[in-house]
Formats: structure tokens, sequence, C-alpha cells
């Protein structure tokens, strides 16, 4: 079908309804074209920029795909519906990610990388999935922006997130088969890069059995057939009968009801810290087994990392139950009794119980810069100890505006990667010029800025500031106890990630400096500290 009498905006839009695949550079041309973009309708602007955009990768043209998202970008400046909005973030997503299929200077890239267009792809998938705007979003809209959250967190070496997303996107649809396949995908190389050769079994078997789901599908697009086809070859070995979560028998969470319902929320949250509870909520992976690798070092070496990871991951499992306490208090405590405090008349929250959940965020929080404090140290990166912290770890001098640090420039551990994408969760650079990645965890770091430095107040529900009666609390950072409650797991969700990815970037360390040893290495066993030692 041609263009033949097509004039305007409207009419080339009806025409997409009754043919939306052929001719596709005459229809680009003809939205190149086009001066009327200022003057349609919402929805039709949105329908033309998504075709737009789809249509100039089709075709390969990547300044097309540039112009369709600045489109797009122009489209946002006006005052639209959450759900247009966040329509409009996807198209960017998109967008972006097009870009940097199609962009020479991002081919073979190495696994450390900067990649702006992930980046802006990232924000823009996050954005696109704000809970005001996706309520009126059919699922299956909301899936494919669940599993490309998930690819693109995959391709920053963010496994641990990607895997969360992608059960998002199932939650949706148990069998959708793009999120199954990526999933199995993610398995695979997130099991390959575990120590424990058990684990990467399970791991690698959970993943064949998603990839056989996901080609059991007849909805899949021919290059993902060949992609999980080709991933599921790779690990055909581990399509044995007797791998498995259902061979394995399930244990006791616990003598009492109380441990065993922390237990339960532990597993059921997947916050142990233990990769198989990324793949399973199984009784038997609800442990906190997870630690470092074998470390080589000289016989006469010091070797003070087995005890700053033990400090880490000690502060990890205290802010969590910290929180989970909070969380589960219901009553008023006796600590809090004969305390004399002013009624603002806002729905103040407070009590032992909220300075628990206010304690566990900050705590989990802490542990960013002991990562940075131990990468430091042993990836010889010589900052200087007092100015160092995740933030500026990465950085020449610690410095942003220096570049990238030497030791990561071209680095193919995939691990660091992930590490350091993390890091871009709270910050990019200096906040003026680069901003944070995420708005969920930009909310976590101006919560915690709050607890630390300013004035935090926790309401039990929003007020306004008619409600107040006259009492302006004008120093207040304010949140609600959902608000809390919701960043406190996503924090502790993010705190794991980074124990779990600072583990597995030293084991691929250890893995590259054991290839170039010529002489042998001696193992030296661990001694593990036992429970009946703590206090």
């Amino acid at each position: 079908m041609t263009l033949d009498g097509i004039e305007s905006l409207y009419e080339f839009h009806e025409l997409l309804r009754r043919d939306p695949e052929s001719n596709k550079t005459e229809r680009l041309e003809f939205l190149r074209d086009s001066e009327e973009w200022d003057r349609i309708h919402r929805r039709v602007y949105l329908n033309l920029t998504g075709h737009y955009i789809d249509t100039a990768w089709d075709l390969g043209y990547q300044d097309a795909v540039v112009e369709g998202v600045d489109l797009v970008q122009k489209f946002l400046n006006r005052d639209l519906s959450p759900r247009n909005r966040t329509r409009a973030h996807y198209q960017l997503a998109n967008g972006e990610q097009y870009q940097n299929i199609l962009d020479p200077e991002t081919q073979n890239e190495p696994a450390f990388t900067d990649n702006e267009y992930i980046r802006e792809q990232i924000v823009a998938l996050r954005k696109s999935l704000e809970e005001n705007g996706i309520q009126a979003t059919p699922d299956a809209e909301v899936r494919k922006r669940f599993v490309n959250l998930g690819n693109a967190l995959d391709s920053t070496g963010r496994a641990v997130e990607a895997l969360d997303k992608y059960e998002s996107a199932l939650s949706l649809n148990p069998n959708h088969p793009q999120a199954l396949g990526n999933r199995g995908m993610t398995k695979v190389w997130y099991g390959s890069a575990l120590y424990n050769e058990g684990e990467t079994a399970l791991f690698l078997h959970s993943a064949n059995q998603d990839l056989a789901a996901a080609l059991s599908s007849d909805r899949l697009h021919p290059e993902a057939i060949h992609r999980f086809r080709e991933t599921k070859q790779s690990v055909k070995e581990f399509d044995v009968e007797w791998l498995g979560f259902d061979r394995i028998e399930e244990e006791s969470l616990g003598d009492k009801d109380e441990e065993r319902r922390y237990r339960e929320w532990v597993l059921s949250n997947r916050l142990f810290l233990n990769p198989l509870n990324d793949i399973s909520t199984h009784t038997s992976v609800a442990e906190d087994t997870f630690h470092l690798p074998s470390i080589i070092t000289e016989i006469d070496e010091q070797l003070p990392y087995p005890g700053l990871y033990n400090q880490m991951k000690q502060e990890y499992v205290s802010a969590r139950y910290m929180f989970y306490e909070g969380l589960q208090a219901s009553e008023d405590h006796f600590s809090d009794h004969e305390v004399t405090l002013a009624n603002t008349l806002d729905y103040p929250a407070y009590g032992y119980g909220t300075e628990q959940m206010k304690a566990g965020l900050r705590l989990a929080y802490s542990i960013f810069d002991k990562i940075a404090f131990f990468l430091n140290d042993y990836l010889d990166l010589g900052h200087h100890e007092e100015a160092v912290s995740f933030g500026n770890l990465w950085y020449e001098n610690t410095s942003w505006s220096d570049g990238l640090h030497e030791r990561f420039e071209g680095s193919e551990n995939w691990l660091l990667n992930g590490l350091y994408w993390l890091k871009k969760d709270f910050y990019g650079g200096p906040f003026e010029v680069e901003e944070s990645l995420d708005i969920a965890p930009s909310t976590i770091e101006r919560i915690r800025n709050g607890l630390e430095h300013r004035y935090l107040k926790v309401h039990r529900q929003p007020v306004t500031g008619s409600e107040t009666r006259g009492i302006e609390d004008s120093l207040k950072e304010s949140i609600t106890d959902d608000e809390l409650m919701e960043s406190g797991i996503e924090m502790l969700k993010i705190a794991r990630a980074g124990l779990i990815y600072l583990s597995l970037a030293v084991h691929f360390e250890e893995r590259m400096k054991e290839a170039e040893l010529e002489d042998p290495v001696m193992p030296l066993p661990t001694d593990w500290f036992r429970d009946e030692w703590k206090r």
C-alpha cells in the first residue's frame, strides 16, 4: 500500500491501522518531513513516534532513531496523563537501546563499560514502570518493560537485579516466553560466575528448564529462538532428572514460631545472602552461606579480606533483622513509655519500631563504603583510605573529572562492572553533571541523607499543610511509613546484591591470577566461626 493521497499525520495514522508494515522507507520519509507534530492529539502522537522509532530501527537508520527520540522528548514537555507519560518513557528506552546497537562506537566494548545509551535506557525504563502510570496499562505492555529492564541490567553485570525484574514480568504471566528465556540466559552467566560447583549445577539446571519452557512457545521472534537454543545447548549436560530443588529435602526454618516467621519473610523477599535464593524459595536455601572465594596470597602475606567480608556480612544480616523487627512492631515498646513528645498534628510515626526500621536502612547503606574500602586495597587502586567512598572509588584521584581509574579501563570483569553500575543508582558523577540512574534508589539516598545528616520525619499517612492547623514543620524531610518500608526492603536487596557482586568479582580476579601462575597453589582450609561463639 502506497502513500498516494496521504497528506496529514491523521491520514497516515489511519493507514497504519490498516497496513502497519509495507513501504517502510517511504513511510519513514513521510514522518521525517511532516511539520504537523505540534498539532496532533496525544494518542496519535505517541502511536506515530513509536512507529517512527521502530521503523528507523528496522531500517538501520540511527539518525532517524535520534529524531524519533527527540520528538518523544518534546512530547514529555506537555501536560500528560500518567499512562501517556510512562508510555513515552518506554519509547525513549527503545530508542536508546536501538542507538546502542546501531552506533559503531559501542561495538566490541569491554565488559567494564560506561555506556551512556544503557544509562539512559535504564532511567527511561524505570520511569516507564512508575506505579501511577502502569495501573491503567495492559499487562502485556508492562511485561515487556520489566523484561527490557532486566535485559538492560543484565548487560551491565547486575544479574541479581535482572532476575528480580524477570520475576516481576512472570508474576503477570508465568508462561511469558521472553521473560523465561532471558531469565534462563541470566541464570547461565550468573551461575557460571559462582565459585561453588554445586550451586553452579543448580543454576544451570534451572536455566535449562527456563529455556526449554521459552522454546516451547510459538510466539518467539526467530532471533530469540536462535539465542535461546544456542544457550540451552551450552548447558545441556545439566538437563538431568536428579538435579533440581524438587530432589532436595525441605529443611526446618527453626524451632520457634518467631524464628520461622522471620526466615519465611527473608526467604520470600529473597534476602538470604545465598545466590540460590535468587532462583528458589526452597527451604534448603534459607541460610546465609555465601562468603569470599579462595584468595591466592604469598605464605607470609597478610590476608585481611575474610575478616572485612565477615564484618560487612554481619552488618547486613543485623540490618535485615533490625528492619524486620521494626516492621513487625504492632504495640508500643516499654522503652517508649514516659517519653514526652509534642503532638505536631501531622500523623507522625514515633517509637522504637520505627527507629529500628530507620537504623536497619542506614546500616545497610553503610556497607557500600566498606565495599569501596575492600576494593581499594584488594585491587591496589592507591586511593587514600580517608578519602575513598563507594561513589568516588572508580575514578583516578577519586575525582569524576579525571575519568575512570586505569584499573577499570578495558577490564573484562563483569561483576566489577555490576558494582560500578549499582553505584550509579545513587549518583553518577557530581550531581550537577550526571544524575542518579534511578528514581527509586535516589529516594533511598534522600531518606538516608535525612536520617544521617538532617531531619527525616515519618508519617503514618500523607498530610497536607491544611491538616497541620498552622503548625508548619519547615525543616523536615517527609516520608510515609509505607515509603520507609518499601525503601528499606529495596535497600536490603541492593546491599545484598553488592555483597554478592563483590565476592564474585574477587572470584573472577582470582581465576585470572591463577591462570597466570606457573607454580602449583596449596589450598588452606577455612575454619568457620561457630554460632555459639556469637552474641
